[in-house]
């Protein structure tokens, strides 16, 4: 919200409507993970990791998906 003047509110929502699609990207690596194989360095320099420890790597972050969802339910009221 740098330099923003709108509601909190409304910039919080607009930011999960972005959020959300690369949420969505990373809960799907561990059913992906088969057909990016061949594709080791795309993987390697996208998240700087051996393509075996992404699931690991992107656990957490889609660890807060419950924690948004909660927010996004209370800011739509």
């Amino acid at each position: 919200s740098t330099g923003s003047t709108g509601d909190l509110a409304d910039l919080r929502i607009g930011f999960f409507t972005q959020f959300i699609g690369y949420l969505s990207t990373l809960a799907a690596v561990p059913m992906i993970m088969e057909d990016y194989r061949d594709r080791r360095e795309f993987i390697k320099l996208r998240f700087g990791v051996e393509l075996e420890e992404l699931p690991e790597q992107v656990a957490p972050v889609i660890a807060t998906i419950p924690k948004y969802v909660e927010e996004v339910k209370r800011l739509l009221g």
